[in-house]
């Protein structure tokens, strides 16, 4: 129900140049779709702020496409000290176009995993480490029965049995 009602406020939202629109939970907060500039004009008028623009999950752009919600930081934006305390994180998003059931659990695996990571993490980040990080995180998952697809292009999971 809450992604229904963000769906159908982003149609007329007022803010220009983003997909905008205010919480249904009456909290004056925003949640933003597209851009920073969108961010920029709802912090500045004292909204708090959710950002999601750098998180889609369904633009696939091949192995290691997870590098690109590493590089998104919230808080990238020309706003002031203030404004950016306002920024309360972000979310990743599905969109459901070219998804289903048969390939929703491996397209938001480890990309969600990834952008999880990044919004709790500091700025700064190696991505070798977090390539290691990935890839296991990635194995762990398929071990546990939850299909996941290879973090950085063809992989190769330990104690797994690929051929029944």
């Amino acid at each position: 129900m809450f992604r229904l009602k963000f769906a159908y406020c982003s149609l007329s939202n007022g803010i220009t140049g983003s997909n905008v629109c205010k919480s249904p939970f009456g909290n004056n907060s925003y949640h933003l779709f597209l851009t920073f500039f969108g961010l920029l004009q709802v912090t500045a008028e004292g909204y708090s702020a959710l950002l999601s623009s750098c998180w889609y999950l369904d633009h696939i752009a091949g192995g290691g496409d997870w590098h690109t919600f590493y590089e998104c930081d919230p808080n990238n934006f020309q706003g002031t000290e203030a404004q950016k305390k306002l920024v309360i994180g972000g979310e990743a998003c599905m969109w459901s176009e070219f998804v289903d059931a048969s390939n929703l659990s491996p397209r938001v695996w480890p990309r969600a995993a990834a952008a999880a990571e990044r919004l709790w993490s500091t700025v700064t980040v190696d991505f070798d480490e977090a390539d290691r990080r990935l890839e296991e995180h990635v194995c762990r998952l398929n071990r546990r029965g939850i299909p996941a697809q290879p973090a950085n292009g063809p992989g190769y999971c330990p104690h797994i049995s690929y051929y029944h």
